[in-house]
């Protein structure tokens, strides 16, 4: 079971579920230790910007500074803890519910799904939501109320996060999305290639080359992280002493050239490959 980020309150309209925040991936990573020379661990080591000196976390104060190089203001430790509690988010008070086909993936940076916290009786309350936020269907499958997804604050630990509760088979998803005024580069983003004329035999091969590399959904799932274990093995080798030699940038000089001879070679390519699965 995936652990718990924290137990906070769903709420939409006078209903308020109690429900366990927990985030969606556990992706472990492969990272370096950090110990001092003597090979002793180093716990919370940081460097004095002024002398390079390192300094223990005993030494660190918080508070603001004025500018960049302005004079530093301290913040008494109750203070900082006042300010925490004024600002935190206690429940996920949904403001609406939108449409979930027209939300804005792209925003999208963390997961997390919603779970019944123990000893509460919020599943009832939970299937209900879950069940009323599914699309409904007519006769012949036609879709007559599509899925919504409900607008949410969420602050997991100390900032305040978008974010959307929506249903997806028998369970209830939360995703943190990016503010509309952060996001400056959305608009930058749809429009970098308005003015880009293509080519109709160009874009027929294209489109060729996409359906012969098209896979089922499993595809998702099929791939694994093949960075992990190899970075696992390396860092293993270069802790016995091995030489670890980077390899050359890839060089994309020229790689667009001649698009259409690069299109007729990916599908040669493609077919060939197929042929040889399908013997």
């Amino acid at each position: 079971m995936a652990s718990t980020i924290r137990n906070t309150v769903i709420e939409f309209g006078t209903l308020a579920v109690p429900v366990a925040l927990r985030k969606v991936s556990t992706k472990g990573e492969v990272n370096f230790d950090r110990a001092c020379k003597d090979g002793a661990k180093v716990k919370r080591l940081e460097i004095n910007a002024d002398t390079g000196k390192a300094v223990t976390a005993e030494d660190i104060i918080r508070g603001v500074r004025d500018g960049d190089d302005g004079p530093f203001h301290e913040i008494p430790a109750e203070a900082i803890a006042a300010i925490e509690a004024q600002t935190k988010l206690d429940s996920l008070a949904i403001s609406g519910f939108v449409p979930l086909d027209e939300i804005p993936w792209e925003r999208v940076t963390g997961d997390y799904y919603l779970a019944p916290v123990k000893g509460q009786s919020s599943r009832g309350a939970l299937k209900l939501l879950l069940e009323a936020m599914k699309p409904v269907y007519g006769p012949r499958g036609k879709v007559i109320r599509g899925a919504r997804a409900g607008v949410t604050k969420l602050m997991p630990r100390s900032l305040q996060h978008l974010a959307i509760v929506y249903p997806k088979d028998d369970g209830l998803f939360v995703s943190t999305l990016v503010w509309a005024e952060d996001f400056r580069q959305a608009e930058e983003a749809r429009s970098t290639l308005a003015d880009v004329k293509v080519d109709e035999k160009a874009l027929g091969m294209a489109r060729e080359l996409i359906d012969a590399y098209s896979e089922p959904i499993e595809h998702l799932d099929s791939l694994t992280d093949d960075v992990r274990e190899k970075r696992a093995e390396l860092i293993a080798q270069a802790a016995l002493g091995k030489k670890i030699v980077a390899p050359k940038a890839v060089d994309t000089k020229g790689a667009s050239d001649n698009l259409m001879a690069a299109l007729e070679e990916s599908l040669t390519r493609r077919k060939r490959k197929a042929a040889v699965a399908g013997d």
